[in-house]
C-alpha cells in the first residue's frame, strides 16, 4: 500500500495500524481536508500519465491488440504502412477487415502494429 493510501485509510476509517481509534481533534480535520486534496492531486496526476502514455506512438503489444477489437490501428509491414480495423485477436493470428491475418510470431519482425500513424 503507498503511504498516501495508508493515511487515507487512517483518516477515513479513525483507525491506526496498530488498533488504535483515533479521537476527534481540530488537527485530523485539517488533515483530512488535506488528504482529500491529495487525493484529487493523485488522481489528476494518474490522469495526466494515462494521456502521456496514449500519446506515445509505441509498438502495441499483443494484449493491448485484443483490446483494440474493432478498432483502427496503423500497420507497418513491408516498409509500408496502412489502416486497417481489428477484427479479431487470436492466440495466435490478428484478423483485420482487409487483408490477410498476421502471425503472432512475426510481430516486430515483418510487422508492428501502432495505435495512430508514425511520422
Amino acid at each position: 500500500m503507498k503511504p498516501l493510501d495508508k493515511v487515507i485509510n487512517i483518516m477515513t476509517n479513525n483507525i491506526l495500524p496498530c488498533g488504535d481509534k483515533i479521537k476527534y481533534c481540530p488537527l485530523c480535520e485539517v488533515l483530512t481536508d488535506a488528504i482529500g486534496y491529495l487525493k484529487e492531486y493523485q488522481q489528476s496526476e494518474e490522469i495526466v500519465k494515462q494521456i502521456l502514455v496514449d500519446e506515445e506512438n509505441y509498438p502495441l503489444s499483443w494484449e493491448e491488440l485484443r483490446e483494440l477489437e474493432g478498432k483502427p490501428v496503423w500497420i507497418e509491414s513491408d516498409n509500408k504502412g496502412h489502416w486497417n480495423i481489428i477484427r479479431e485477436v487470436t492466440d495466435c493470428h490478428v484478423m483485420f477487415e482487409i487483408g490477410m491475418p498476421y502471425h503472432k510470431v512475426w510481430q516486430g519482425d515483418l510487422w508492428q502494429a501502432y495505435r495512430k500513424e508514425r511520422e
